[in-house]
């Protein structure tokens, strides 16, 4: 298999601005469809324990996406597998917000589950490649434009709610302009010659590092999925905000995300791949934890900028350590960990309704917090496969 090092650094360097685009957008595209979960609910007259039945269809389709993923990227290459998907959660997301009955819903949120788990885990390929290429830590930098990407597009989503746009005229409009994106960006992806395509692998059972890796994803993946389906409910319905201030829960938490990344890989060098999952699972914790204590809406949303800036770099360290593994090409040690991590981060917040519906949303989320502190109580045991990946 050729190595990444072997290609020119002005090409490296055009291929990391691509991949950092596709990552905008992935981020863009979902956070202008989460701020929409509540309207949703209430067309549909969902009661949270339905609407977390109903998000189950997003958990489904990604995974059973993931099954698949390591061996598409084998067969096809990340460079391919990153087009096809970036165009398809375009497409896909105007439809949750089109859907005129419960089965058409139930299949618009699985295609945007299909379409992202592909999107993920074919871009993080991409992104382990140049990181290699490069020969230091980026990885961060990568999930920092994502957050960008929440951050702008739960932004604008505010400004077009409180303008008096549609949620069905934003969703196209976003729709369009992400595709534009994609199509100036997949220009300069790497070939697939460079991230183990040759390789024919299915899919790899995590066990040893990658075990270990998949069981930290599962609960960053579970924790920053609920924020995402449930921030703007729990201050819409709970704190009884407008839309427009519960959108900004989830823009406070992509803000402080995206900062936490663009830092991220120099904290990593600085204080190592261990210590930095410590004190991040320490931060998020206390943060949401006092937030939801306070019951306030600006406690609410300071709570949630905390959990945004602990989990920032969690998920880039267990991703890279992934792609690094011996043994193991980076789409199908990608692929094996993010398919646990899904099930946290998909299946997670469908089951924080229905666990809402028995014991309250604000209680339900608190079960976040205990998650969150538990990643920093065993950060220790990512010791060998975090630093397999620097090395």
């Amino acid at each position: 298999m050729n190595s990444p090092t072997e290609l020119p650094l002005s090409q490296l360097k055009r291929a990391r601005i691509s991949v950092m685009v596709i990552f905008f957008i992935n981020g863009a595209v979902l956070a202008s469809l989460f701020p929409h979960i509540p309207y949703i609910q209430q067309k549909h007259q969902l009661t949270e324990g339905t609407l977390g039945l109903t998000l189950l269809s997003v958990s489904i389709g990604a995974i059973l996406t993931l099954i698949f993923t390591g061996w598409l990227i084998s067969h096809f290459g990340s460079k391919i597998t990153t087009r096809f998907a970036s165009f398809l959660i375009c497409l896909a997301l105007p439809l949750p917000i089109l859907a005129d009955n419960y089965i058409a819903l139930l299949i618009s949120f699985a295609l945007i589950g299909a379409s992202n788990g592909l999107m993920d885990v074919s871009m993080n390929t991409q992104a382990v490649s140049v990181e290699k290429g490069i020969r230091k830590p980026i990885m961060s930098s990568f999930h920092a434009f994502f957050s960008l990407g929440g951050l702008i597009g739960a932004s604008l989503c505010a400004l077009a709610l409180k303008s008096g746009m549609t949620p069905t005229q934003h969703v196209i409009v976003v729709a369009i302009i992400a595709a534009i994106g994609v199509l100036i960006s997949i220009i300069n992806l790497i070939s697939s010659n460079y991230d183990g395509a040759t390789q024919k692998t299915v899919f790899t059972l995590p066990k040893g590092a990658l075990l270990i890796l998949s069981l930290l994803g599962l609960g960053a993946m579970l924790s920053e999925g609920a924020i995402g389906d449930w921030s703007a409910v729990y201050m819409r319905n709970n704190l009884e905000t407008t839309a427009s201030l519960a959108a900004l829960g989830y823009a406070a938490y992509s803000l402080t995300m995206t900062i936490g990344r663009i830092t991220g890989d120099k904290l990593r060098t600085w204080l190592g791949s261990v210590r930095l999952v410590r004190i991040s699972g320490m931060i998020a914790a206390a943060g949401l934890g006092i937030g939801l204590l306070l019951n306030h809406p600006i406690a609410a949303i300071i709570g949630f900028a905390c959990a945004g800036l602990g989990l920032s770099n969690i998920v880039p360290i267990v991703f890279s350590a992934a792609g690094n593994v011996p043994g193991v090409n980076a789409g199908t040690g990608i692929a094996a960990v993010a398919s646990i991590g899904y099930i946290g981060g998909l299946a997670g917040p469908p089951l924080l309704g229905l666990t809402a519906e028995w014991i309250s949303l604000p209680w339900a989320l608190g079960i976040l917090v205990i998650i969150m502190a538990v990643i920093a109580i065993f950060a220790g045991q990512i010791q060998i496969s975090a630093e397999q990946s620097t090395n």
